[in-house]
């Protein structure tokens, strides 16, 4: 199974990025654009694991959820990751505080189940479009495109499953944990 942790998106927030992406297209000599459906924010990419080792990931979802608190999530300016002449559009997302201790929280219950650490910086971003070919520079794009909306409150962590159907990749949620909501006092 192939499986990575994530933040599964409002309606509100999909439906500005796919605004977004309608605006991208126009700006694109072609691209794959992500379907909306499989909109998500990732926090730790696993890969392929065994459904013996589904256990361990669902313990570090629940030691990562019950540090973090519910936090906003914000969508910031178009970006890019280029290779060659390609790209991966996304959609920044804002590096809330609260963002950043659920990803490094997250990493820290997963060492502990065995799973390595990333090594590379986390770049909060939601994918908007694979194999990408721009017809101007990026920083064109950036300065035309906006992802305007209202930032949406981000409540659980979802460890999700991401399997081929056929020409479709699809993404189903595999265990669910809300994060620690604030007790009130008596």
């Amino acid at each position: 199974m192939r499986m990575f942790f994530a933040v599964t998106l409002e309606e509100g927030i999909k439906t500005a990025l796919l605004a977004g992406q309608e605006a991208l297209d126009s700006w694109c000599d072609r691209a794959k654009f992500t379907e909306k459906n499989n909109l998500h924010l990732t926090i730790k990419f696993i890969g392929e694991v065994a459904q013996r080792d589904i256990p361990s990931l669902e313990e570090a979802a629940m030691a990562a959820a019950i540090r973090t608190r519910p936090f906003p999530l914000t969508l910031q300016e178009v970006g890019a990751f280029f290779r060659g002449r390609e790209a991966v559009l996304w959609a920044g997302v804002a590096k809330e505080p609260g963002l950043m201790a659920l990803y490094r929280h997250l990493q820290f219950a997963l060492e502990q189940q065995g799973f390595p650490k990333d090594r590379a910086k986390y770049t909060p971003h939601i994918t908007l479009a694979r194999q990408a070919r721009l017809k101007v520079g990026i920083e064109t794009v950036k300065k035309e495109v906006s992802l305007a909306q209202e930032p949406m409150m981000v409540r659980a962590l979802t460890l999700m499953e991401s399997r081929r159907e056929g020409a479709h990749l699809i993404y189903r949620p595999v265990f669910v944990q809300p994060l620690q909501e604030k007790t009130t006092k008596k």
